[in-house]
């Protein structure tokens, strides 16, 4: 077919090499180098920065099942696209620089949050969201398998990571007021509503994904504020009030 794109397969395997070496430093970030570090070496893991840096925009533990999620489906996206030959409707050649760069910016991401580089680490995430939106919208023509295995879980970690970069914005501001955080995690809300507005307009059906991580995570964190487990180490919480939370309580869509 003229319109089918060719490939180089070193670059296809360039993908997956950084793909897997970017799961390997998450991984071993989040556990102390692979429990080499003992606790107090300072490196600690995505729980006990959660807990030490809790904010109003924290999600419920269970919300991060969604990287188990994301990384299965990318990796198996990684291996159709090394198995292809070509790809009928992505260019991946042309595309291949953002993968790169949200992979290595996510691996940087993690050594900085495990060290408790809590203002880098933020603007890593950021860069992170910046860098998968805009693969996703360049491969916003992709269909059939080259979507649902490529493109599909790129714009799900494009929409995760937008939202723990909200969150990791709220963690630096965990020494403020409450009010500040209170007004810093309702901002929160509208700004995780825009981008996935945004980011259909101009992507269209395409990144839907992105919503329903975006749904995903703003759930987790009514919930988590209706149920506390992490965020009753936030400050901020514990100056909401026992009747600003019985209000919560009475307006939850949830048992």
């Amino acid at each position: 077919m003229e319109d089918t794109f060719d490939y180089l397969n070193g670059y296809d395997l360039a993908s997956l090499a950084v793909f897997l070496l970017q799961a390997l430093v998450v991984q071993a970030a989040n556990t102390r180098l692979c429990n080499l570090l003992s606790p107090g070496s300072g490196w600690y893991t995505n729980v006990e920065m959660t807990e030490r840096y809790a904010s109003l925009v924290t999600p419920a533990r269970w919300a991060f099942a969604i990287w188990g999620i994301i990384y299965m489906w990318e990796l198996i996206g990684m291996a159709y696209l090394c198995a292809m030959s070509r790809l009928d409707t992505i260019d991946w050649a042309s595309v291949q620089y953002y993968w790169f760069a949200a992979n290595l910016l996510q691996a940087a991401w993690a050594i900085l949050y495990s060290t408790a580089c809590i203002r880098s680490s933020g603007v890593a995430l950021t860069s992170i969201a910046v860098f998968l939106c805009l693969l996703g919208y360049m491969i916003r023509d992709a269909s059939g398998l080259d979507y649902a295995l490529l493109a599909f879980p790129i714009w799900l970690h494009a929409g995760w990571v937008s939202c723990a970069a909200l969150v990791n914005i709220n963690q630096t501001l965990c020494s403020c007021s409450a009010a500040l955080q209170l007004a810093a995690a309702s901002t929160s809300a509208f700004l995780a509503f825009g981008v996935t507005v945004d980011a259909l307009y101009f992507a269209g059906a395409g990144a839907l994904p992105m919503s329903l991580a975006v749904v995903w995570a703003l759930f987790a964190i009514r919930y988590e504020l209706l149920f506390p487990a992490m965020v009753q180490h936030s400050k901020a919480y514990a100056e909401i009030g026992e009747v600003r939370l019985a209000q919560m309580r009475s307006i939850r869509l949830i048992n």
